[in-house]
C-alpha cells in the first residue's frame, strides 16, 4: 500500500506483522483458550480500551517513508521504533526538496511559539514560495560544486537545507504506532508531519481494522477531564448552582460544549 504526500513524499507499507485476531490470540496465551473471531474482536477492543498494551505490542508494521529532513527529525523523536535512513555519506542527495503550497504559507502564531496562524497577506505567500524554491535550487548548485572539488560527501551535504527529502524505514509495534498517531494527528501538530500520520492511519484501517476502530473510539477521541472538573459537572447535572468565573477550567468546558 503506497500513498503519495506533499510534492515528492510518500509512505509505503512494506510489511505488516500479525493481525487483529493474532493480537487477541496472543492475549489468550495466558488462559490457553480458543474463541471465535467475533469473541477475539471483542477481546481486542477491550484490550485497547483498558490499555492492556503488551498483546498489542506483538503486532506491528514496517513502513518506508520519504519526507523532508525536518519532518524526519521530528519523527525520530519517537524513540519507540527502529529506524534506518538514507545516508548522504554513502550516496548523493537527489535534487528533491519540499516547497509548500500557497495556502500553507501562514504567519507565525502570536499565542503559540511553535505554531502557525492565518495565511500571509496579499502577495507574500507567492514571494515566500519563490524564495524557498530559489534558495533550495541554489543550495543544490553549491552542493554539486563542493562534490566536484573532491570534497567528501559527508561534508558537502551540510549546505543542503532541511526541506530536502530523505528516505527511511521505520519498524514499530502497533501500540507505539497508535501513540504516534494520537500525537501527530492532533490539530496542534505541524501540518507536514500530520499528513503522514493521517496516511498511516488509513493504512492501519485496512490492515488492523478492529484495533484501529478501538483506538479511534477509546484512545484518540477520548475526552479527559480532571477530578475537580468531573465533580463540578456532576454537580451541574444534579442542579447545583455554580457561579460563572469561579473555575476557569469549568468556564472553558462550558464555552466549548454549550451552544451560543
Amino acid at each position: 500500500m503506497h500513498k503519495t504526500l506533499l510534492d515528492h513524499g510518500y509512505v509505503e507499507l512494506i510489511e505488516a506483522r500479525g493481525s487483529d485476531r493474532f493480537i487477541a490470540q496472543t492475549a489468550r496465551t495466558s488462559t490457553a483458550t480458543d474463541k471465535t473471531e467475533d469473541e477475539d474482536h471483542r477481546l481486542l477492543t477491550r484490550l485497547i480500551r483498558d490499555e492492556h498494551t503488551s498483546p498489542v505490542e506483538f503486532a506491528g508494521v514496517v513502513l518506508q517513508i520519504k519526507a523532508p529532513l525536518f519532518v524526519a527529525r521530528q519523527w525520530m523523536r519517537h524513540r519507540s521504533g527502529t529506524f534506518n535512513e538514507f545516508s548522504g555519506r554513502y550516496s548523493e542527495f537527489p535534487e528533491e526538496f519540499y516547497v509548500p503550497e500557497l495556502d500553507r504559507m501562514q504567519a507565525q502564531s502570536t499565542f503559540n511559539k511553535q505554531g502557525s496562524a492565518e495565511q500571509l497577506d496579499a502577495m507574500k505567500p507567492r514571494a515566500c514560495q519563490q524564495l524557498i524554491q530559489r534558495s533550495s535550487e541554489e543550495a543544490y548548485v553549491y552542493y554539486q560544486q563542493l562534490l566536484r572539488t573532491g570534497l567528501t560527501r559527508e561534508l558537502a551535504r551540510m549546505v543542503l537545507p532541511t526541506n530536502y527529502y530523505t528516505v527511511f524505514r521505520w519498524q514499530v509495534n502497533l501500540h507505539n504506532l497508535f501513540h504516534f498517531l494520537r500525537l501527530r494527528e492532533d490539530a496542534h501538530a505541524q501540518y507536514e508531519i500530520r499528513v503522514y500520520a493521517e496516511a498511516i492511519h488509513e493504512i492501519l484501517q485496512s490492515t488492523f481494522p478492529v484495533a484501529t476502530a478501538a483506538f479511534e473510539q477509546h484512545i484518540q477521541n477520548r475526552v479527559t477531564i480532571s477530578p475537580e472538573l468531573a465533580s463540578l459537572i456532576a454537580g451541574v447535572f444534579h442542579g447545583d448552582s455554580i457561579p460563572r468565573g469561579s473555575n476557569s477550567e469549568l468556564d472553558a468546558f462550558l464555552r466549548t460544549h454549550q451552544p451560543g
